[in-house]
């Protein structure tokens, strides 16, 4: 029989296993570990995801999903085009890419070349609601 304790540590290791990558504008790709993020975060990435996808596609996408769990997305516009979301703010790559380099800089405690070698990495910041 399993206590609560176990299955909770169980359920914490399962959804820490989940790692999501990007590129950034710049085409590097970026990996995290999504169970570092909080899930209430996860859920505001994907809202934004979401939200921002139909505006990028000029009014309607379909397939417009988002798993906060894994953080994977699909961001199709009706017409078919993919649009470059990484491109843009308020979408899952920009804050896959802006997590990213926290967990870069606290990697390199001490480390001042390696925390300004994190910070160099461009994430994509066009405005959605500009266009």
């Amino acid at each position: 029989m399993y206590t609560s304790a176990t299955l909770l540590a169980v359920a914490a290791f399962a959804t820490s296993a989940f790692a999501q990558s990007t590129e950034n504008t710049t085409g590097t790709s970026l990996t995290i570990n999504t169970g570092s993020v909080d899930s209430v975060v996860r859920q505001s990435w994907c809202l934004a995801q979401t939200n921002s996808c139909p505006i990028l596609c000029g009014g309607q996408a379909s397939p417009n999903t988002c798993d906060p769990t894994t953080l994977q997305y699909s961001c199709t516009c009706t017409n078919g085009n993919m649009p470059n979301i990484s491109n843009y703010d308020q979408t899952v790559p920009s804050f896959i890419c802006t997590e990213y380099i926290k967990e870069c800089v606290a990697s390199h405690p001490n480390d001042l070349q390696g925390i300004t070698n994190c910070r160099s990495i461009v994430c994509g910041k066009a405005n959605v609601s500009a266009l």
